[in-house]
């Protein structure tokens, strides 16, 4: 079964509750995380995001049974698009036609359990799942490393390594300053980071509806909570069938996760969100 990663973008702004106000900076983790740092030739404001971008890890030979929300005939490009406007969908499948002809069978999926693997197949089919990311600026994961990596010359370039590097990568930290990033298999918990300018940041890969951290939300109360790291969250969506939960710190060496049933969408979640260094993800399924 071979892996491979398919890098496409949503041509789409972003809201953001203070879009109307200019914010300078020095780094994009100055901004919120509906805007980056941009450049002219005298100034340095935050402004909206012109892209999000979404990828794609996909599988050869390779299926998510179940957990389907749609079926039609498309090519394989159609199908990908097709899940990149559709909030609900974070999986797709493509498999080609019979007869060799452009469109093949493309379903749509909402995969419960984010952890389970594509299955093998001994014909051609593609399964793909997204792949999103969560920035928590200033903070350091806590976890084990997978790898330790130098002269990485950007943030995108970290988060691609870990897309690249293996299966097992959950998460990095990047430091901007010397250009470090470390990838994590496993994101435990989390702490502040001790360095007064802002040039570190972690960044968590997920494939839920979407994740904010620092969010000026209501999360509602607790319908269940337990002791555990990022990943392991995804059982309040997967075994107490919650739709969405926050992961918080609640000690010096493991987060909390807090299952939740929320009522916002996606994009109230998105104008939620600022930079107030609250210290905690809340993620929507």
């Amino acid at each position: 079964m071979k892996f491979f990663a398919l890098l496409s973008f949503i041509a789409t702004l972003a809201t953001a509750t203070n879009e109307h106000h200019l914010k300078a900076c020095q780094y994009d983790m100055d901004c919120n995380s509906n805007s980056r740092c941009h450049r002219g030739n005298n100034y340095a404001l935050c402004l909206p995001r012109a892209v999000i971008r979404r990828m794609f890890v996909c599988a050869d030979k390779s299926t998510f049974y179940g957990d389907d929300i749609n079926m039609m005939q498309s090519t394989y490009q159609d199908c990908m698009d097709r899940c990149q406007s559709n909030d609900e969908c974070n999986a797709f499948t493509w498999m080609p036609a019979v007869d060799n002809t452009r469109d093949g069978e493309c379903r749509l999926k909402h995969l419960m359990d984010l952890t389970r693997q594509a299955t093998p197949l001994d014909h051609t089919m593609q399964a793909c799942r997204a792949v999103n990311w969560v920035l928590q600026p200033m903070h350091h994961l806590q976890g084990s490393v997978l790898a330790k990596l130098a002269d990485i010359m950007s943030l995108d370039l970290c988060l691609d390594s870990c897309i690249n590097n293996s299966q097992q990568c959950v998460g990095v930290n990047y430091d901007m300053n010397d250009r470090t990033c470390v990838l994590y298999k496993k994101a435990i918990g989390y702490s502040r980071s001790n360095t007064m300018v802002g040039t570190v940041i972690a960044a968590i890969r997920h494939g839920y509806r979407i994740c904010i951290a620092n969010g000026d939300i209501q999360v509602g109360n607790d319908t269940i909570n337990f002791v555990g790291s990022f990943q392991d969250c995804n059982k309040c969506v997967s075994n107490h069938k919650m739709n969405a939960f926050m992961w918080m710190m609640s000690g010096e060496n493991m987060g909390t996760c807090h299952c939740k049933n929320m009522t916002l969408t996606s994009k109230m979640m998105v104008g939620s969100s600022h930079s107030n260094n609250r210290s905690f993800i809340v993620c929507l399924a």
